[in-house]
């Protein structure tokens, strides 16, 4: 009977955890002289942080539209040993583009696309939304 007891407790206990996660959605502007299909967008981690503050590198993952999960790439821009922008590309498109930070989320392990550009794209975090 005790058994059956702490069993059911556990499981309620269990149930009580929060198992939800952060979405922070991210406006990308790209310029019409953008040349090519991807788009190279590098996110800095201070901005992600500003939004975000429970921000963890190791368990976040990056979307472009509904489960279209983004390889991404972890830079240190000055060599000081701590992670300054995640780099992600997307594909080009004709309608609004955006990056959805999930976190705590799974990550994608795949390498970057070859080929992108950076030319026109920029970040508008007057327009961040978290949900």
């Amino acid at each position: 009977m005790l058994n059956r007891l702490s069993s059911a407790w556990l499981l309620f206990l269990a149930g009580c955890i929060p198992t939800h996660s952060a979405f922070l959605r991210i406006p990308v502007s790209v310029a019409p002289e953008h040349d090519s299909d991807l788009v190279i967008v590098r996110v800095p981690i201070v901005e992600i942080l500003r939004h975000m503050p429970e921000f963890d590198p190791a368990d976040t993952a990056y979307y472009f539209r509904g489960r279209q999960l983004l390889a991404r790439e972890y830079e240190d821009e000055d060599g000081d040993g701590v992670l300054d922008t995640v780099a992600v590309k997307l594909p080009k498109t004709q309608d609004e583009h955006w990056i959805v930070v999930v976190s705590p989320g799974e990550s994608s392990t795949a390498p970057l696309p070859e080929g992108g550009s950076s030319v026109g794209v920029s970040l508008d975090f007057t327009k961040v939304r978290r949900e």
